[in-house]
């Protein structure tokens, strides 16, 4: 799972506190990989349960980031069958990385990821839409699904989803 949104505050911590839930609560093992380092919410209520002497938190706004993480999720013991990518406010830029960096493209696209499910949140922002609908409309990914979360405040402003384009998609 890749929970993001552009903005902060949305809720995409509480969405991955909620996953992290239902998986632990149905005996399934899940590892985290915590990439909101200026606020690293999820992992401080989970670091102790989840974590295995491992580090990780990854700045995936850097190519190295996502190279690290790959390298921890390749280092997980096979009986993990849970991945979960909890991601800051304001990562236009992580986007833009898995858009174009072939190497990220490749591992993203080996069976590993052949599940990989996108939330993407979204507030009162149009910026959320638009990141989104850039992303689907550059991508060569074919192997993941995307679920779009709208928050309440959404809903004082829900013309951004009826006139976009991503209704099409």
């Amino acid at each position: 799972f890749f929970v993001g949104g552009t903005k902060g505050g949305v809720g995409k911590s509480t969405i991955s506190i909620f996953l992290i839930d239902y998986f632990l609560e149905n005996n399934q093992s899940i590892a985290l990989c915590e990439t909101d380092n200026g606020n690293p919410d999820v992992y401080k209520v989970y670091q102790q349960l989840l974590t295995a002497d491992k580090k990780n938190t990854f700045d995936i706004s850097q190519r190295d980031g996502w190279l690290d993480m790959f390298n921890f999720i390749g280092e997980l013991p096979d009986d993990v069958t849970n991945i979960l990518i909890n991601t800051k406010g304001g990562n236009v830029e992580t986007i833009e990385l898995m858009m174009k960096d072939e190497t990220i493209k490749n591992l993203l696209n080996q069976d590993d990821f052949m599940n990989f499910h996108i939330i993407w949140v979204v507030g009162d922002d149009k910026d959320g839409i638009s990141v989104l609908l850039k992303f689907l409309e550059n991508t060569e990914y074919t192997n993941f699904k995307i679920d779009i979360l709208l928050n309440n405040n959404f809903k004082q402003n829900n013309e951004i989803i009826k006139n976009s384009k991503l209704q099409e998609k």
